[in-house]
């Protein structure tokens, strides 16, 4: 892992993620870039001195914030184009590995998974994004779980969640949720293709569930919290909404 980005708004939940991502990048040796962007709409509306003390001030947050991080090479990054306009640009101008972010909405509420916001990027950018809820008392991943369909075409996203995840060396947990629905496949296809993937985990040790539920966030928070799980991964491919 060369980059991660973090992006901030200095609240208490971006600076969770911050603390995450600069363990991680502590861990790797990778280098972070550390961005912020400021609210686009409240930046419209000042008069010019303004806009340069708005970002002035920004500058002085984020350097107070490399600075609590002296051993790891950040690049800090200001602006004032709207998160989910400069988000995706940072990501196409520098090869990320990596962005981490808090898990809240625009409400500050908690969502399980996570929030609108947060939501909202992951579905604009082609990167691992790992949202964090709480602090962690120690960067590591004992047990994960990658909770998918198990179609075909998820095998490039498992892929990329096991070099995400490797470092850790953890038990991967496969689990698909079987809610009795008539739109569920064949239970016996679903292992077939779980057990395909469980082959691409090698060397790491990787378990198979079929899990039921009532519905299928309902089916992994509860499978995750049985297992006493340290991280879930879910696949956005092609965009499909989270909370399905």
């Amino acid at each position: 892992m060369k980059r991660i980005l973090i992006p901030t708004d200095f609240s208490h939940c971006a600076k969770v993620a911050v603390q995450t991502g600069m363990d991680w990048a502590a861990r790797t040796g990778a280098a972070v870039i550390l961005m912020h962007d400021i609210d686009i709409k409240s930046y419209k509306q000042l008069e010019e001195p303004e806009k340069e003390n708005a970002i002035e001030n920004a500058g002085i947050l984020l350097k107070a914030l490399e600075d609590e991080y002296p051993d790891i090479p950040v690049t800090r990054i200001i602006s004032a184009e709207g998160l989910f306009e400069s988000i995706p640009k940072v990501i196409e101008e520098y090869p990320i590995d990596l962005m981490v972010m808090g898990s809240h909405g625009a409400s500050g509420k908690n969502e399980f998974f996570i929030g609108s916001n947060t939501q909202k990027i992951a579905r604009l950018v082609h990167c691992p994004i790992l949202v964090i809820k709480d602090p962690l008392e120690k960067l590591d991943f004992d047990n994960v779980v990658f909770a998918s369909t198990f179609n075909e075409s998820e095998e490039s996203v498992f892929k990329k969640f096991l070099s995400v995840v490797q470092e850790f060396k953890p038990v991967v947990h496969l689990v698909a949720i079987n809610t009795g629905s008539f739109f569920d496949a064949p239970v016996s296809l679903t292992i077939d293709a779980m057990e395909n993937f469980k082959s691409l985990a090698a060397p790491l040790e990787c378990k198979v569930h079929l899990y039921k539920d009532f519905t299928v966030e309902s089916g992994i928070r509860h499978f995750a919290n049985e297992i006493k799980a340290d991280l879930i991964g879910l696949s956005n491919h092609q965009r499909k909404p989270l909370k399905r």
